[in-house]
Order: structure tokens, then C-alpha cells, then sequence
């Protein structure tokens, strides 16, 4: 469904063995963990969204009040069937006290605040306890820094049920302290239930409660210490109504003004790869590594111009056939195959004489509701995107990558930037990351483009003032002919900048004619 990052000088200079030395190797190893550790630990905000309607009070990111008292959670994960959406807001809400048949979900925003940090935990279980709080809490993190969004492998209740405990134990005590102001009682004496704060006889609505919340109360959130009321029940799901009445919007539901529609189609499953594709005039083809499209006015045409094409794939190794049974059963029977998972001694629990039996079913790949059709919007440098995915960070990225600006237009797109963005990473893992972050948000490409080479200027000054400046400043290498960067630097530098006719090929000349000399 739609869902709502020494010597003297005089002395020759000692010899050293060629390659890289185990100390070379060790002060290498040492600086590029503590970049590493740097930059994870270098302090950022990420400022959350508004969410909902003006009326509505957002108690912390993941779950608002309307004034008719429905609470809404915001939640990252994509419902493909399973049940993510129901659980994830069940367990907030019985750590809230809410009434469960007024609780809403939404998809919330492609944001930190909801990144997969879970992952660190169970990526860093099996590490010794002197380090695994060190490494949870760097991949922790670089899961925010990288916005890491990602449903899949049965993750979603495991690594975000804490999450949700302690973001519905947020709200509960944000509610309870307004109560206890209005009751003029202490606030350890109050609890929630059924979207009401309690106290004795006194019952007081989330929707009343929620107009007198101190964000100072936050501070005194606990978990409950007594079994959570809506854990663990039989409850509806959320999902279920709008899929079955027909009201869930999929991607393939979006229109938009002007829209051109495409079919596709795609080659071998593995490394499957297009070889050629021809079309008949009037056909517009578009081709891909592995697949191939037309595009019509609708979808009818689209199929139609896609049918005229002519597309060749190749593949390496075999096609499927019964071979695949007569390898399986040959890996059962010992003979070959490789062990993915294992737990315990199967001879250890069933004895000398184990129990045997065969158990065959066809080849069942994920077969989910929402057909696999994107809708994407271009627009002023921006893209708009609604479609099936177990990962926004990856559709995100995927989307960046097709729309990348051609590398001979970064320098005069940058010269157009208007200086206002900053990129603080010149890692160029976590600088993409970054990047990625910021398209999201709306900033055109000039100005995105400007930052980077702000950034990349600004480290080469910093490592330029270690040696001293001279008043003649002479760039080689082919950034030398991005004009942007060029003009960062020398801004920077405070002196104008020699660039050779062909600066990529200087460094390569100036070694043939030292090899020469010699």
C-alpha cells in the first residue's frame, strides 16, 4: 500500500622498502577509524517534519493526538501482509494506553528519526561485551547518518518493538503529567487506559489531556512494569478494511497530469543481460542492463509498442529444469550440497533410528498484493515516487543514480549554486549518503553540487595550511578541470589558481620524464 546516510637536511633521505610497511599499514588502519569514528560521533540534528493537521499534537515522531482524541502512529515499514503495521502500532499503543479501535497508522517520513537501528543490536550480538556497546552504538549511528530504511528478513517487530515501547511510554507520560497538573496530583499516582489518563474516579480524555502537554515531562517516561494491555491480544488488524473495501491506494493507482505510461520486459532471472533490442519507427524503446520498455499514452499502447519489439537476452549457466530436483535430493541424501543454517544435534535428539520423510512443493516466490508498478513525478530537479518498495533508502538511491548529472556539468552547475547548502562529509560513501538525503528534501542540484565542492575545497585548505601557501598556486589532475571546485579553492586560498591545458595529464608527464632522467 500507499504508505503515509629525521635526518637533517644535509642527509640523504633513509631508504625505504617498497610496498606498504606493517606500520604504514597500522598509522593507515588507525587514521581511517578514527575519520570513521569522527564523523559518526561528529554532533547533527535532524529537525522532524510536521506531521498531520495544525490541530493535531505531535507527542514525539511516531505518535500525534487529533482533538477527537484518535491517535495516529507514524511508522516506517512497508505491509506487505504480514502484519508490521497492526503489530508495530499495537505495542506503542499499549505502552500508550490508547484505545486500540482509535488508533490509525501512516507511513511516516523518509526520515532518521525512523531509520532501522535495530539492526545494530542484532548485527553486533555475537561480539564480545567489551565491544558490542561500542559497535551498537556507532552502527546505530551510521544507520541514522545513512537513513537506513529497510523491511525484510522477519526484522520489523524485533528491531523496532523497543522503539515503539519507549515512544509510547513517551506519550503516556507526556499525558500524565498534564492530568496531574490539572488534578494537582503527583503523576506517579496516575496510569492510562482505553485513551484516558486514570486517577481513582478521575478520568480524563486523550483528547483533553493532550491540550496541556509539557515536553519537560518526557523526562519521566518508564516503561510499564505490569503486562501490557493490548500486547498479545486478538486484536483487528489495520490493513485489513481498506484492502478489502478497495479504498488501499498502490502505486499503480496514482495519476498525474500529463503522464506517459510504460511496459517492460525483463530478461533471464540471475545474471540475465540485454544483448540488442530493435523497434519499429514510432516506438519509443528504452533500454536497461537487463530489461527493455516501450511507453504509450496508456498502458494498452504501451503494451502494444512493447509487443513490436524485438529484444534479445543472454545468460550464463543453465536453464531450469528437473535437474534442480535430482541436485536437491542428492544434497539431502549427503552427497554434495552445502549447510546454510544449523542448530543442535538432530542424531543427539532422535536417537539411533531417525525419523524420515519426504515433503515436496513447487518453487513459491513472494507473491504480494500490490502489483510491482511505480509512479514517478519529475518536476523543477525533484522527483516524486510512489511505489512498492521493502526499502525507501534503496529506491531513493536508485532513483539518484538514473537521474545523475553528467560529470561535465558539475563545474558549471555548481557555478550556479547559491552557497546555502552544506555538505559536512567528504567521505564519498558517507557523502552519497548525504547527498541522497538532501535531493529528498527538495534542493536543487546547483546548489547540492556547490556544497560538495565547498566541502572538497574546504579539506584541501585545511591540508594545504599545514605546508604553507605560496603567493603562485598552480591545480593538476582532472578535478582541476571542474570549474566549481576551482573557484572554491581559490576563494579559499586567497590567490588565483594555475590550471595547465590538460591538468588530468600532468601528473602522468612529469613521471615519464622522471623515469627518463634515470
Amino acid at each position: 500500500m500507499l504508505q503515509r546516510t629525521s635526518g637533517s637536511p644535509s642527509e640523504p633521505p633513509p631508504t625505504r622498502p617498497r610496498g606498504t610497511t606493517r606500520r604504514a599499514m597500522l598509522v593507515g588502519a588507525a587514521a581511517t577509524v578514527g575519520l570513521g569514528i569522527g564523523w559518526l560521533l561528529w554532533p547533527r540534528n535532524w529537525p522532524l517534519p510536521r506531521l498531520g493537521r495544525d490541530d493535531e499534537v505531535m507527542l514525539n515522531a511516531w505518535v500525534r493526538v487529533a482533538p477527537s482524541g484518535e491517535v495516529t502512529v507514524a511508522l516506517p515499514q512497508a505491509e506487505m501482509g504480514q502484519g508490521a503495521l497492526s503489530g508495530l502500532a499495537q505495542i506503542l499503543a499499549g505502552e500508550m494506553g490508547a484505545d486500540w479501535r482509535r488508533v490509525a497508522v501512516e507511513p511516516s517520513p523518509f526520515h532518521p528519526a525512523y531509520a532501522q537501528v535495530g539492526l545494530a543490536s542484532r548485527g553486533t550480538a555475537g561480539l564480545p561485551p567489551v565491544l558490542r556497546d561500542i559497535a551498537r552504538a556507532a552502527g546505530t549511528t551510521a544507520i541514522q547518518r545513512f537513513n537506513l530504511h529497510l523491511t525484510g528478513g522477519s526484522s520489523s517487530i524485533p528491531n523496532y518493538h523497543e522503539v515503539m515501547r519507549e515512544a509510547g511510554a513517551t506519550a503516556r507520560a507526556l499525558l500524565v503529567g498534564s492530568a496531574a497538573r490539572a488534578w494537582g496530583v503527583s503523576p506517579e499516582a496516575i496510569d492510562t487506559r482505553d485513551g484516558h489518563v486514570v486517577y481513582k474516579a478521575n478520568r480524563m480524555s486523550f483528547a483533553e489531556a493532550v491540550k496541556g502537554v509539557d515536553p519537560a515531562d518526557a523526562a519521566r517516561a518508564r516503561l510499564r512494569e505490569t503486562p501490557d494491555p493490548l500486547v498479545g491480544r486478538p486484536l483487528p488488524r489495520l490493513d485489513l478494511p481498506p484492502k478489502v473495501d478497495g479504498s488501499a491506494r498502490f502505486g499503480a493507482d496514482v495519476r498525474v497530469p500529463g503522464m506517459v505510461f510504460a511496459a517492460i520486459r525483463h530478461g533471464p532471472a540471475g545474471n540475465g543481460r540485454l544483448v540488442e533490442a530493435r523497434a519499429p519507427a514510432g516506438v519509443m524503446l528504452v533500454r536497461g542492463p537487463n530489461w527493455v520498455a516501450a511507453t504509450g499514452a496508456t498502458t494498452h499502447e504501451a503494451r502494444r509498442a512493447l509487443d513490436a519489439v524485438e529484444a534479445r537476452f543472454a545468460t550464463d549457466g543453465r536453464a531450469a529444469g528437473p535437474f534442480i530436483d535430482t541436485l536437491l535430493d542428492s544434497a539431502l541424501a549427503g552427497d554434495g550440497g552445502k549447510e546454510v543454517a544449523g542448530h543442535g544435534d538432530v542424531a543427539a535428539l532422535l536417537g539411533a533410528k531417525p525419523v524420515v520423510a519426504d515433503y515436496g512443493v513447487p518453487f513459491l516466490a513472494h507473491a504480494c498484493m500490490e502489483p510491482m508498478v511505480a509512479t514517478a513525478r519529475l518536476e523543477g530537479g525533484r522527483v516524486e515516487l510512489w511505489g512498492p518498495t521493502q526499502s525507501r533508502t534503496l529506491a531513493v538511491l536508485g532513483v539518484a543514480r538514473a537521474l545523475e548529472v553528467d560529470l561535465v556539468e558539475l563545474g558549471p552547475l555548481g557555478l550556479q549554486g547559491s552557497g546555502e547548502v552544506s555538505v559536512s562529509s567528504t567521505c564519498t560513501v558517507f557523502a552519497e549518503s548525504e547527498v541522497v538525503g538532501l535531493i529528498h528534501q527538495g534542493f536543487n542540484k546547483a546548489d547540492i553540487i556547490r556544497g560538495i565542492h565547498a566541502a572538497v575545497a574546504g579539506r584541501t585548505r585545511a591540508l594545504v595550511g599545514r605546508v604553507g601557501i605560496t603567493p603562485e598556486v598552480t591545480m593538476t589532475g582532472g578535478v582541476a578541470k571542474n570549474q566549481g571546485v576551482v573557484k572554491e579553492l581559490a576563494d579559499r586560498l586567497g590567490a588565483p589558481m594555475n590550471i595547465p591545458a590538460e591538468p588530468q595529464t600532468v601528473g602522468a608527464l612529469g613521471a615519464a620524464l622522471i623515469a627518463r632522467s634515470k
